[in-house]
């Protein structure tokens, strides 16, 4: 059936582009070619005059629409960059709390981190900056003086007039309901109790911020329909993620090794293999057990979503989809995961890989370098009274 893969692409391709009206027409060729196929004897010549009739119809609808699918990517690219641009990390972090002393010394901390803080003790110099800077990172404490509930009643207020919502993190001694429902209507995207550990709040700050610190998304595409593809592909690119694209299911274990995706964004039906197939496969490998897999596909049919998720699939796009959508509902996933990795795999305190995952990486290295034959070093390095350092300092000091 390579032959009608073009046709195929097509069908999909319609759908992606929102002409449903063309992916129809293409469906119908598919149809009558895969008929004609399976029959031993050669077509005649009423069933060659359908074929022809069936390429004209496409043709006609192709020149009506061509321009128009070529403005209509060039447009909708251009209308994400607001959205884009709002995913570009900051390095800017308002501490909002009445208590100066506790103020400053998050300050310092996040200091030794890199980031760049500004403290406020009052409500009311915090409206004003944040409206001139609404790209900073908002630690706000729940309650002051004046408002047990201050802090959220202020970001409730705040992000109703801000363009694009404020990412802000609540700290408070509450650990009620009311106080942590209370946040999440302020828009909050982590809420930590008193006391907290200082590295577990630098931790949600790298994920919250995607600071230099942390390389971009890895998304790994697999759909057979180039067009498609590179439309997928160009829209997450732009958002400023590292993207695989693939076409060939042949070579993808080979990829996978060497991309190590964050999250793998797949169509359900292809030719030769399908996603389900292929999921199947990867979730095979050990070190892609977890790693997420959405399938993109024009299928809307509920069973069939649901029964695509149960067997080795996480989410399911329905195509076409609004780009602002795709990007959010890629990275969401992504952070997600790469947030459960790092607990897995990282050290709590000092944030370095721990054993396990050490020897992995390690692994990995190893197979890469004998593939490439290429050159591998490999230090290991130990700090005499290191200890001496983080008693004085503290360890939040001691593992800059």
């Amino acid at each position: 059936m390579q032959e009608l893969r073009p046709v195929h692409n097509l069908v999909g391709a319609g759908k992606t582009f929102g002409f449903p009206k063309l992916s129809v027409e293409a469906h119908t060729l598919e149809q009558i070619l895969k008929s004609l196929m399976k029959k031993p004897a050669s077509a005649d010549e009423l069933q060659l005059n359908r074929v022809l009739q069936q390429i004209l119809e496409l043709k006609k609808i192709s020149a009506d629409k061509e321009s128009k699918v070529a403005n209509d990517i060039t447009q909708t690219i251009a209308n994400e960059d607001a959205f884009f641009s709002n995913l570009h990390p900051s390095n800017l972090i308002f501490v909002v709390d009445d208590d100066i002393e506790a103020a400053q010394e998050l300050a310092l901390q996040l200091r030794y981190y890199g980031y760049e803080v500004e403290v406020f003790n009052h409500l009311d110099k915090f409206r004003t900056a944040i409206k001139d800077k609404p790209h900073a990172i908002v630690l706000m404490e729940t309650e002051f003086p004046e408002d047990k509930m201050g802090g959220i009643h202020v970001m409730e207020e705040i992000q109703r007039e801000l363009t694009q919502p404020a990412k802000v993190i609540f700290i408070s001694v509450h650990d009620t309901m009311d106080y942590r429902l209370g946040a999440v209507r302020a828009g909050s995207v982590a809420y930590f109790t008193k006391p907290f550990n200082p590295v577990e709040l630098i931790g949600q700050l790298d994920l919250v911020t995607a600071s230099q610190i942390q390389e971009s998304f890895r998304i790994l595409i697999v759909d057979d329909n180039p067009t498609v593809l590179s439309y997928h592909a160009a829209i997450l690119e732009q958002a400023g993620m590292a993207v695989k694209a693939v076409t060939e299911s042949r070579n993808l274990i080979e990829i996978l090794s060497d991309f190590n995706p964050d999250l793998i964004l797949m169509d359900l039906y292809m030719p030769g293999c399908n996603g389900i197939e292929l999921a199947k496969v990867i979730r095979q490998m050990d070190s892609f057990v977890s790693t997420p897999i959405v399938y993109l596909s024009s299928e809307n049919d509920f069973n069939t979503q649901f029964e695509a998720m149960s067997l080795c699939g996480d989410d399911f796009l329905v195509r076409p989809i609004d780009p602002g959508h795709l990007v959010s509902a890629v990275t969401s996933r992504a952070m997600r995961a790469r947030s459960l990795r790092s607990l897995m795999v990282h050290d709590g305190l000092t944030t370095l890989l721990n054993h396990t995952a050490l020897k992995e990486e390690l692994v990995r290295e190893v197979v890469r370098s004998i593939r490439l034959d290429t050159p591998m070093s490999f230090a290991l390095v130990d700090i005499d009274d290191f200890t001496k350092i983080n008693n004085r300092y503290g360890h939040a000091a001691g593992i800059v």
